[in-house]
C-alpha cells in the first residue's frame, strides 16, 4: 500500500511546522505531541542514512525539520548524528487505550511529516501498536534507547 504519511498529509497541512529560524531540536527528549505514522521503504529505495531496506525492518524516519536542525547535522544526510540511532515510541492504539512500547532505528526522513516530533515507521513496528488500516495514531512520544 502507498505510504499513509502522503495520505493523510494533506489532512494535516494546517498542522504546527518548523521554520527556517526555528531552535535546533533538543539534544535529549522525551518528544512529545507528534504523530506515528508508517511508510514503505522497500518502495522508496535508499534511505536518507544510505541504506536499502524492506518492510520488515525495524526502521524510522523523523521529521525533516528535526534531521536537518538537529545537532551535528550536515548537508549529507548518510553522516548524520542519527543514522543508527534507536529510539523508544510510546503511543496508544487508540485514544484511551493503554500505551504500547516499539523500539525503532533511525534510518530515513519523513518529508511529510509536518509535526516535528512525528515519527514514520515501517509496517512492522506500526503493527506492533495498531493495524495498519489505522493509518494514523496521535499524541505520541519517543526518546532515544
Amino acid at each position: 500500500p502507498a505510504s499513509t504519511s502522503d495520505v493523510w498529509a494533506s489532512a494535516s497541512a494546517s498542522a504546527p511546522s518548523a521554520s527556517a529560524s526555528a531552535a535546533p531540536p533538543a539534544v535529549n527528549g522525551p518528544y512529545t505531541g507528534g504523530d506515528l505514522t508508517w511508510y514503505t521503504p522497500g518502495e522508496m529505495g535508499e534511505t536518507a542514512c544510505g541504506r536499502n531496506y524492506s518492510d520488515t525492518d525495524p526502521i524510522a524516519a523523523l521529521p525533516q525539520q528535526f534531521f536537518d536542525a538537529y545537532p551535528g547535522a550536515t548537508a549529507n544526510p548518510n553522516v548524520s548524528p542519527l543514522c543508527g540511532r534507536r529510539i523508544i515510541i510510546s503511543a496508544a492504539p487508540s485514544p484511551g487505550a493503554p500505551i504500547m512500547n516499539v523500539t525503532a532505528i533511525v534510518e530515513d526522513i519523513c518529508g511529510t511529516c509536518n509535526i516535528s516530533t512525528s515519527v514514520d515507521v515501517t509496517p512492522i513496528i506500526f503493527t506492533q501498536v495498531a493495524p495498519e488500516s489505522v493509518g494514523r495514531l496521535h499524541n505520541i512520544s519517543w526518546d532515544w534507547v
